[in-house]
């Protein structure tokens, strides 16, 4: 700034030129209108000087900007206008927890279509010809007024992996208050419900069967185990009413195998022992020929989840084990 001061007086400094002190002097106006509130200068005075090839891109860019306003808001008002006549075309009904708690006791406990026989080799008639449907199915949920307690419908709302994001969320590390306020995006339309109930499963089942399911794949832990967020025990305690209430509604139960603990290739063979002894022979148990299989017969379908834990050389030895002892044997996925 002085350099150029000192060139306009007609005093030689430097390389300083014309162009130069033109190209600061334009800088200096467009920080000018940056600051124009803070010097509480006119932003038109600062308009006028600065040099004509400014002023038209100026002008140009107030006038792109009038126009990126003008069809936003024109399809904001659109959009708002369609929004307001569906909302005058649609009846929407005001949820409540005694509003769900009433539609539910509206609701069938039996399936409104025949219940396919099940036999040993775990044949469906699926909906899509050839294939078998299958949906994963959590029953970890409890709920206060059924179990004594609230599990996973009180989960602890999770840090983001960043500090930057969890400074904007003071309730990060505290849990949920069901029932008004639940650890889920959405409120299910059976409400804060408890998955030991019957007529809950019943229910869900029914559904899952309708919508062209034939098979639910139940997340299941061994004995006194669960989720870090579950009740202790509850997913093999649920596990016979499960089986129950699928050979009801026409549906086959395949295992979901979930990580626990300290869990291998030695465990698992250990749990697929355990459900081949405890639930092997029960009618709804989802069973597949297992290919290369000495006995031929078909074995329950068990999925493992997170198996990449454990080596393949270890999988490997384990799984010879299922031809020199029937009940480790399963088709594993």
């Amino acid at each position: 700034e002085t350099a150029c001061d000192k060139f306009t007086k007609g005093e030689a400094v430097g390389q300083v030129t014309k162009k130069s002190c033109d190209y600061y002097s334009s800088w200096k106006a467009w920080l000018s209108i940056l600051m124009a509130r803070r010097k509480a200068v006119s932003t038109w005075q600062l308009f006028h000087n600065l040099g004509f090839g400014y002023r038209v891109i100026c002008f140009l860019t107030c006038v792109l900007i009038g126009l990126d306003l003008y069809m936003v808001s024109s399809v904001e008002s659109v959009r708002e206008q369609k929004l307001r006549v569906n909302l005058e075309q649609e009846t929407i009904p005001t949820l409540t927890i005694e509003s769900m708690a009433a539609e539910q006791k509206k609701l069938p406990l039996q399936p409104s279509f025949g219940i396919p026989k099940h036999d040993a080799f775990g044949d469906t008639s699926s909906k899509i010809e050839g294939k078998s449907v299958q949906a994963f199915y959590y029953a970890w949920w409890a709920s206060a007024s059924e179990d004594g307690e609230w599990s996973h419908w009180d989960h602890v709302y999770l840090p983001h992996w960043t500090d930057s994001v969890n400074r904007r969320y003071p309730n990060i590390g505290t849990k949920h208050l069901p029932p008004d306020d639940i650890g889920a995006r959405f409120y299910p339309s059976l409400g804060p419900y408890s998955s030991a109930s019957k007529e809950i499963i019943r229910r869900h089942l029914t559904l899952m069967k309708e919508a062209g399911v034939d098979t639910l794949v139940y997340s299941w832990y061994p004995r006194g185990l669960s989720d870090e967020n579950g009740i202790s025990g509850n997913p093999d305690k649920l596990m016979p009413l499960v089986l129950e209430e699928a050979e009801r509604v026409g549906l086959w139960v395949a295992i979901h195998l979930e990580p626990y603990p300290s869990r291998n290739a030695a465990t698992v063979m250990i749990d697929i022992e355990y459900i081949n002894q405890k639930y092997g022979m029960h009618p709804a148990l989802f069973k597949r020929k297992r290919k290369g299989s000495k006995t031929n017969k078909p074995v329950p379908v068990v999925y493992i989840y997170d198996s990449y834990q454990t080596s393949t050389s270890s999988w490997r030895l384990r799984l010879q084990d299922r031809d020199n002892n029937s009940d480790k044997d399963a088709f594993v996925v």
